[in-house]
This record gives C-alpha cells, sequence and structure tokens, in this order.
C-alpha cells in the first residue's frame, strides 16, 4: 500500500473534502504522511476562487509534480488546461467526485492519469474522515453556488446550489459529536 501526502487550500468546504478523501485513503489500506518528501503520491485539494489563489495553486503543482500527483477539487474542474500545463501526468478530480478517490489512486500510482470531474451519485454526508483538529468538525449542509460573481470561479467548478438532506445532516452532527467534536465550522 502507498504512502500519500494530501494537503489543502481554499474553503471549509475544501477542508473538509479533504478529511474525508484522507479517511477514504486510510479506509482503502494506504497511509498518510505528514509530508511530501516521505510520500508515494500526492494529493493537492485545490481552489480557484480568485486569480492570487489560483497562482498558489500553480506554484503547488509545480512542486509536487516530481511524484505521482493528484489535483483535486476546484482549480482542477475551473482550470483543467491550466494544471495539465503545469503537471501534464497529474491526474484530476472535481469536488464531486470523491467517490472515485481510490480507483484515481491507483489509476496514478500505476502511471496512468485518469480524470474524474463529473459529479458522482456518492453522498459526501458520512464518508469516513481524518480530521485536520480533532475538536472541530466540519459539516456541509450543501454543495455550490447561487451567485455568477466575476471575480469567482466556484459556480463553475461546483455547479448550482444543492442542499444535502435534513436527516443525513442530522445524523453526520450526531456523530462528530459522539467522536468528541465540540465545535462546527
Amino acid at each position: 500500500m502507498a504512502k500519500i501526502f494530501v494537503e489543502a487550500y481554499g474553503c471549509s468546504a475544501s477542508f473538509a473534502d479533504s478529511e474525508m478523501i484522507s479517511g477514504l485513503i486510510l479506509n482503502g489500506g494506504h497511509t498518510l504522511v505528514d509530508n511530501s518528501s516521505e510520500s508515494d503520491l500526492n494529493i493537492v485539494v485545490t481552489c480557484s476562487v480568485k486569480d492570487a489563489t489560483a497562482n498558489k495553486m500553480i506554484h503547488r503543482i509545480k512542486s509536487l509534480k516530481s511524484k505521482p500527483l493528484v489535483v483535486a477539487e476546484c482549480f482542477s474542474k475551473a482550470e483543467k488546461g491550466t494544471v495539465e500545463k503545469f503537471s501534464e501526468n497529474a491526474s484530476l478530480m472535481g469536488p464531486n467526485s470523491l467517490g472515485m478517490t481510490l480507483q484515481i489512486i491507483d489509476s496514478t500510482l500505476n502511471g496512468k492519469k485518469l480524470i474524474a470531474l463529473e459529479d458522482s451519485d456518492l453522498s459526501k454526508v458520512g464518508l469516513p474522515k481524518v480530521r485536520l483538529n480533532p475538536v472541530v468538525g466540519i459539516v456541509e449542509i450543501a454543495s455550490g453556488c447561487m451567485s455568477e460573481c466575476t471575480f469567482c470561479q466556484t459556480k463553475l467548478s461546483k455547479g448550482d446550489l444543492s442542499s444535502y438532506r435534513l436527516g443525513d445532516i442530522v445524523r453526520q452532527v450526531q456523530t462528530e459529536i459522539k467522536k468528541g467534536v465540540k465545535k462546527y465550522g
């Protein structure tokens, strides 16, 4: 099994997704490591809201591409061509494609680029997590965006606003409380 480094940038939703990606990695039998120098594969959970953030993502992609790389979340979907320009072998995973995490990892480790930018039917609510902070729980109630701001690419990446089912949200909060969460983000 592989040693995998995961790092996240952006909003609470990106950090929540990185927690779920890490949980799926562990459930898949892989190991998480604390820095890219120890890894067999790197995953960067990206953001593309503004130009300054996009520039930071380009820098990170360039610095992590010496090993197998998965570029996940918003930047990979909104700026697919840019990601491929700076790391042509990187696999891409969209913000609503978490159900493909293990397949993308396996494909990338085997030297085959995989692009999964389409939405999967897997609900994010209830997925295993590795919390970045053991007392802070990030529980998403919706995904997407209602607006079309000129400076932001969230709608391009995540699509129209879609709320999660209330019962699923309540169960997620109850589960988080049982696991020691004291604060929600």
